[in-house]
């Protein structure tokens, strides 16, 4: 899995810093403001809705934490499960939510890839700019959800350009699934870092 990051990364990194300027420039030119202007918009909102959307998990962090203080791996581990499911949840209807609207934003004709890398950099700027903060405050483990949503946004851009289907239930598999694969990792981890202070595992 860390060769797969590692691998993922130099790509993911370019994309990151050039594909929303691509993207606006090229849109720009197609006159298409309309949507650049709800790009950069979600952009500078979605921290903060998604800060809100975020509040609900804080109901099973603080038994998660309080159990785990107290080695009770089964209890802190359900309701760190919890958490970590309701954050993973709302980060996919958020980057389905963009990518779908950019779809059916796109005209007859239109080349896709200018929507597909706007829709990339607005699905996943607020995401970053939330895991930048988190890292700062010293969660050493924010950044490995945002980096499993942008393989799940690469991935839904890469099926709507060569396969087309831009329906909500397809977009929700191919980003749900890297979600579910970052999910599982980070259980991994919590549970590894959970192990050695529990003398019976």
């Amino acid at each position: 899995m860390a060769a797969l990051m590692g691998a993922l990364s130099l790509p993911i990194l370019i994309l990151n810093l050039l594909g929303g300027i691509a993207g606006g420039i090229w849109l720009a030119i197609m006159g298409r403001w309309d949507l650049i202007g709800a790009g950069v918009a979600y952009a500078i909102v979605g921290p903060f809705a998604a800060s809100i959307a975020l509040l609900p998990s804080l109901v099973f962090a603080g038994p998660a934490a309080w159990a785990l203080e107290r080695n009770n791996i089964v209890v802190g581990g359900f309701f760190a499960l919890l958490n970590l499911l309701w954050t993973y949840a709302v980060m996919l209807f958020s980057a389905v939510f963009v990518f779908y609207y950019a779809m059916n934003k796109m005209a007859y004709g239109d080349p896709i890839w200018p929507y597909l890398l706007l829709a990339y950099a607005t699905a996943t700027s607020p995401w970053a700019f939330l895991a930048q903060k988190d890292l700062q405050a010293g969660n050493d483990n924010a950044g490995m959800p945002v980096f499993f949503l942008q393989v799940g946004c690469i991935a839904m851009g890469l099926q709507l350009a060569f396969v087309g289907d831009a329906s909500v239930a397809t977009l929700n598999v191919w980003c749900g699934v890297p979600l579910l694969i970052g999910l599982f990792v980070q259980i991994l981890v919590v549970v590894a870092l959970s192990r050695p202070r529990n003398r019976f595992l």
